[in-house]
C-alpha cells in the first residue's frame, strides 16, 4: 500500500467532546488528500481512548500512543512530530481545523521543490461555538523562499512563525524539543541548514478560540519566558559581534517588539480568568514598553484597584493561621467589598463583619479575626490595642496604585 503523502500529528489531553468533533472535521479533509493521523494522548483521564476507538475504521493509516504518565504539552507534541512515518509532518492542535485547499497546494510545493523543507503559512481565527470565522491573520503577505544565508532576513520580517508542514525526515533528525521554549525560532535555525523555508500567505489552518486552550496559559510567567526565551536563543546562537556599534541596541529592540505584545494579551486572558494581580503585573509590564498609557492605566486601577485588594488580602490570609471572619470598617468601599466578597472568585475568603470606625475603637477582636480599616488613623484611635491581625484598605492601594491624581475607584456592582 503506498505511503499518504502527510502525517497530521494531533498531541491531546482530556479533550474528548473536542476531540470527537475534531476527527469528524478530520473525516472531511480525507476527500481532499490521504494522510496518516498519528495522535499521541498525554495520559488522559476522560474517554479519550473510546474516542480514538469510534473513528478507527476511517483512518486505516491511524497510530495512536499512549503515554504512560503526563510527559507535558511541549514533549507530547514533540512525540508526535517523531511517530509520523509519512515523507511530510504537521503539528496540528486537537481543536483546531485543518484548510485542506491549503494543505493539497502544500504538498504539490514539496513535489515541486526537493529543496524545501518547510512551509508555513497563516492562519485563521475563528470560534468553534458557533463555528464563526473572525479573521485572516495575515502575517505572511506575500509568498517567500529563505535559505541559510538569508535566516536573519526571515527573524527581521517576521515577528513570530508558527508551526509548518515539515519534511518528516529533516524534523526527526534535526528537531529537539524541551520545556525551556516553545522553539518556533528554534525550528527555523535547526532546519533551514538542510533546504529552503517557504512562507505563504494562504490559511493552513483555522485557529479555535477554545475556552481551554493552552494559550490561556500565557498569563503564566513559566508561558512568558518560553515565549521570549525562543527569540533570545535564536539570536543567542548566531553569535552576533556587540562590539558593533548599536548592534546590542538592536538585539534588545528585536526581541522587545516581538514578546511584549504577549503582556497585553496575557492582561486581557488574566481578566477573563479573574486573575487580577496577574492582571495588574502584565498591565505593568506593558507599560514598561509604552503599551498601556497613564490615562489607560488610570481607567484600570479605578475598575479593578477592589480587585486587586481582596487578593492581596487573600495572599496575605495563606500566611496567617486561623483566620476565620473580616472585619471591615463600614465606608463608601465597603458595600461593593461585600459583594465581591460574595461572588464566586473569593468565595474562599472568611465571612465579613462590618463595622463603623466608632464602633471599632471600642470593639474587641479575637486571634481570627482580621481587622480591615479604611485608614491607619482607625487603628491608631482604638482604645483595645492589637489583639488580631490589622490591615488599612489605603495603606494596601497605595502599594498598588502607580498613577497620580484624583481616582475614582469603582464602588458600584
Amino acid at each position: 500500500m503506498k505511503k499518504p503523502p502527510i502525517s497530521i500529528c494531533m498531541p491531546t489531553f482530556n479533550r474528548a467532546r473536542i476531540l470527537d468533533e475534531t476527527l469528524s472535521h478530520l473525516v472531511d479533509c480525507k476527500s481532499f488528500f490521504d494522510f496518516e493521523l498519528v495522535i499521541t494522548d498525554n495520559a488522559s483521564e476522560d474517554n479519550t481512548p473510546q474516542i480514538i476507538d469510534k473513528y478507527r475504521d476511517q483512518f486505516p493509516s491511524l497510530i495512536y500512543h499512549r503515554q504512560s504518565e503526563n510527559i507535558g504539552a511541549i514533549l507530547n507534541s514533540a512525540s508526535a512530530l517523531n511517530l509520523a512515518t509519512s515523507e511530510l509532518s504537521y503539528l496540528f492542535p486537537d481543536d483546531d481545523r485543518l484548510v485542506p485547499e491549503t494543505i493539497q497546494k502544500i504538498i504539490g510545493m514539496f513535489d515541486d521543490s526537493s529543496q524545501l523543507v518547510a512551509v508555513y503559512g497563516n492562519h485563521i481565527e475563528f470560534n468553534p461555538y458557533t463555528g464563526k470565522e473572525f479573521e485572516l491573520c495575515l502575517r505572511i503577505k506575500e509568498e517567500k523562499i529563505f535559505n541559510y544565508d538569508s535566516r536573519v532576513d526571515m527573524f527581521e520580517q517576521y515577528s513570530q512563525v508558527w508551526s509548518p508542514v515539515f519534511k518528516t525526515g529533516i524534523s526527526q533528525r534535526f528537531n529537539y524539543f524541551d520545556e525551556t521554549t516553545f522553539g518556533l525560532w528554534q525550528v527555523v535555525e535547526n532546519i533551514i541548514k538542510y533546504g529552503s523555508i517557504a512562507l505563504i500567505p494562504d490559511a493552513v489552518y483555522k485557529h479555535a478560540h477554545t475556552k481551554d486552550r493552552m494559550e490561556q496559559d500565557l498569563v503564566e510567567p513559566w508561558y512568558q519566558d518560553c515565549h521570549r526565551s525562543d527569540f533570545e536563543l535564536f539570536i543567542g546562537r548566531l553569535g552576533i559581534d556587540h562590539s558593533i556599534e548599536g548592534i546590542t541596541e538592536h538585539v534588545i529592540k528585536a526581541v522587545s517588539d516581538r514578546s511584549v505584545s504577549a503582556y497585553v494579551t496575557a492582561c486581557d486572558f488574566s481578566r477573563e480568568q479573574e486573575k487580577y494581580m496577574l492582571q495588574r503585573h502584565y498591565l505593568l509590564r506593558a507599560r514598561c514598553y509604552g503599551l498601556v498609557t497613564d490615562e489607560q492605566m488610570k481607567v484600570q486601577e479605578e475598575n479593578f484597584m477592589l480587585h486587586w485588594l481582596l487578593e492581596r488580602v487573600e495572599t496575605t490570609l495563606k500566611g496567617l493561621p486561623d483566620v476565620q471572619k473580616i472585619v471591615m470598617e463600614r465606608s463608601a468601599m465597603s458595600e461593593y467589598i461585600l459583594f465581591l466578597i460574595n461572588s464566586e472568585r473569593f468565595s474562599s475568603l472568611p465571612c465579613m463583619e462590618l463595622c463603623s470606625a466608632d464602633q471599632l475603637e471600642e470593639r474587641e477582636t479575637d486571634d481570627g479575626e482580621l481587622l480591615l480599616v479604611s485608614d491607619y488613623s482607625t487603628i491608631e484611635n482604638r482604645k483595645i490595642k492589637k489583639q488580631g491581625y490589622e490591615f488599612s484598605i489605603n495603606d494596601i492601594i497605595s502599594t498598588l496604585r502607580v498613577t497620580q491624581g484624583d481616582l475614582l475607584i469603582k464602588t458600584v456592582h
